[in-house]
């Protein structure tokens, strides 16, 4: 038994649109018709009247637009399924024989109607016979062209929904990716953070081992205050590189408490550099990689120099210490270094550069390349971003 599997049922709208366009189609096929043949009788030399020919003519064509709803009904009842289609074609076969009984019989009604005969008084059976074989090759053509047509807009409608239900999937899944990868930003700043307070807290606790009761007091103010910067920055992900330079100056503060005169650091930005903006708390841990492992294991004053400029459409930051260098064979990267990869890769997948290498004559640079994007035009074209 073969089953209908169109999605969606033929509503009374569509059959009534079927009807009005095959009433159109069947009344300028109906006047085609009548015109060619009162064209042929006149140049044959036998002439029809006009208003015999349409009473002839014009039934058939008023009739097929009559059957027109219930074809594309059940034409779009039936799908070609695949392992289906030869049943399919087959059913639609009889159909259209069975269409072509159906039809013939209904304009005979209408030219009995017409002449005003009774049906006792005429062979209905006989005449749709005999009608029908002049006909019903044009019947079955009349059947299979509604058929492809109506398979065709069928397909269409299909084509366009699927369009539809593919752009929303995709909008879907790039609202979902992005999602995941401010989830994935989140927990990586959440990872961060932890990790410098504890590190922080490690400094303090040493200055109170040695006595040193003011210099951690003020070290808890310095780490105070750059907990409420953080707080205060919200949940963005990135800032001016003007910003992170004020969460920068409130680390330097603890660790300036915790060296005293033996950390020097030196600032070199740009002007156009401190409104380029980079990943929050980047600059951070970068600096605190150079005091750990540089600047902080000089005997004497340690130094670190930080430059920021613009240079072909680019961001691009340089961490230079004094410090011994890199070993050579580099240790696994610690919470604040793998951090810094992951979140550069979430915000530029394949458009930054993060790199670690010795200095030329001494120490460790650490070097990084952003691609420009300047906070006034994020904020224009974003009102509701934060900084």
């Amino acid at each position: 038994m073969i089953t209908a599997t169109a999605p969606n049922r033929p509503t009374s709208r569509y059959l009534l649109n079927v009807l009005l366009i095959s009433l159109a189609a069947t009344g300028l096929l109906g006047l085609f018709d009548t015109g060619q043949y009162y064209v042929f009788q006149e140049l044959e030399g036998d002439p029809v009247p006009w208003q015999k020919l349409v009473h002839n003519y014009l039934p058939f064509w008023c009739t097929a637009a009559l059957l027109m709803p219930a074809v594309a009904w059940f034409a779009r009842r039936l799908a070609f399924p695949a392992g289906r289609r030869i049943r399919i074609a087959l059913t639609h076969t009889v159909t259209a024989i069975a269409y072509a009984h159906i039809h013939t019989g209904a304009t005979q009604l209408v030219y009995l109607a017409i002449k005003g005969q009774r049906l006792p008084e005429f062979d209905f059976v006989q005449s749709v016979a005999k009608r029908l074989t002049r006909v019903i090759e044009l019947d079955l053509m009349i059947y299979a062209i509604a058929v492809a047509a109506v398979l065709l807009v069928e397909a269409n409608r299909r084509y366009r929904e699927n369009e539809r239900t593919s752009a929303q999937l995709a909008v879907e899944k790039a609202n979902l990716q992005a999602s995941l990868a401010d989830a994935r930003l989140d927990a990586l700043r959440m990872q961060l953070q932890p990790h410098f307070l504890f590190n922080a807290l490690h400094a303090i606790s040493t200055l109170i081992m040695r006595g040193d009761n003011q210099g951690a007091h003020r070290m808890l103010l310095a780490l105070s205050d750059f907990l409420r910067m953080t707080l205060d920055s919200g949940n963005s992900q990135v800032v001016p590189l003007g910003v992170e330079l004020e969460f920068l100056e409130a680390y330097l503060q603890i660790q300036r408490e915790r060296f005293g005169d033996r950390l020097k650091v030196s600032l070199d930005i740009d002007t156009e550099a401190h409104n380029a903006l980079l990943p929050a708390l980047v600059l951070q841990p970068l600096v605190e990689n150079s005091v750990r492992h540089g600047a902080g294991k000089v005997d004497g004053v340690g130094t670190i120099n930080i430059k920021a400029t613009v240079s072909g459409g680019r961001l691009l930051i340089e961490i230079a210490d004094n410090g011994p260098g890199l070993a050579t064979e580099l240790p696994a990267e610690g919470v604040g270094l793998g951090n810094i990869r992951a979140r550069l890769q979430q915000l530029y997948p394949d458009d930054h550069a993060f790199q670690l290498a010795n200095g030329r004559q001494c120490g460790t640079v650490a070097t990084l390349s952003l691609p420009l994007r300047n906070h006034a035009e994020a904020t224009d074209s974003n009102p509701g971003t934060e900084s």
